[in-house]
């Protein structure tokens, strides 16, 4: 199981993404996440099942990624995140525990 981001595919305000879709730029975090499962992937030269999850944000009500979130806000110092117009992929952490644990049972 190889964990990488969602950054592999660039940024659209109106293009939806699937596992399928190619990168959209050549930005930083696209290039690290391919170069990251390009090197993931060859696992499979030894047999190995390799299964790669695109991640976006991790949220949970005490964990992950929304407690660093708030705390601006938290303090009165919070402000636009954006435009208000982007995107925000996210996955609750629950579900991300539920899906390595899934996919760990599962057998080639």
């Amino acid at each position: 199981m190889n964990a990488s981001a969602i950054g592999y595919y660039g940024t659209s305000l109106d293009e939806t993404f699937t596992e399928e879709s190619e990168p959209v730029d050549e930005s930083f975090l696209a290039t690290v996440v391919s170069k990251w499962e390009d090197e993931a992937l060859r696992a499979r030269t030894i047999g190995t099942r390799v299964v790669l999850c695109r991640l976006g944000i991790v949220l949970a009500r005490k964990e992950g990624t929304l407690p660093k979130m708030l705390l601006p806000y938290q303090l009165f110092a919070g402000g636009n995140l954006g435009s208000g117009k982007q995107w925000m992929s996210w996955i609750h952490l629950d579900d991300v525990v539920r899906l390595f644990h899934l996919q760990s049972k599962i057998r080639q």
